[in-house]
């Protein structure tokens, strides 16, 4: 997402949704990754991301992409996909994706020629983040709501050695470079 004042790179499952619908309301969601735009244009703009517990992540993904409500076009791709196991979900549908729905956050927010983003959020710090970058972008005192949530706070039940090991192998440099 890009005005000429600021870009939102957007890391899926970290609060995009819900931030984007305050300062660009009305707007599809795009998840571009920071290598989609010029050197020039985001070093000339205020550039902004989200991060997230790599676990707490990729459970809230497959909460999202295999519950009830989703009828997204990840189904067209894997028909099987609300049967899945978290287990087989990582294997199948988000280790060997290049996609935004399977990219790591350091794939989606480093800008090869440029870094990282100005500003980096903490999902896990979500309400003080965003009233940061909104007032920032001149959004103040604006409560930031909630957007594709599902509902669910705890995921321990799901995350077993084979998941935890799972994201670890695929995701390492996120937590190394984002202290998880």
């Amino acid at each position: 997402m890009t005005t000429s004042e600021f870009i939102m790179i957007h890391v899926t499952k970290t609060g995009g949704s819900s931030l984007r619908s305050i300062i660009l309301p009305g707007s599809p969601t795009f998840h571009m990754f920071a290598r989609d735009f010029s050197a020039e244009k985001f070093r000339s703009a205020f550039t902004f991301g989200f991060v997230r517990n790599p676990y707490d992540r990729w459970a809230s993904s497959y909460a999202h992409h295999c519950g009830s409500r989703y009828h997204g076009t990840l189904l067209n791709a894997f028909p099987d996909l609300k049967e899945m196991s978290f287990e087989q979900y990582l294997r199948e549908v988000i280790i060997p994706s290049k996609r935004s729905w399977g990219a790591s956050m350091c794939e989606v927010l480093r800008h090869p020629e440029c870094g990282l983003p100005d500003f980096i959020g903490r999902f896990e710090n979500y309400e003080a983040d965003a009233n940061r970058v909104l007032s920032m972008l001149g959004h103040d005192g604006v409560k930031v709501p909630h957007v594709n949530s599902n509902g669910r706070k705890d995921y321990s039940g799901l995350l077993g050695k084979t998941e935890r090991r799972l994201i670890e192998g695929r995701f390492w440099e996120d937590f190394e470079e984002f202290f998880y």
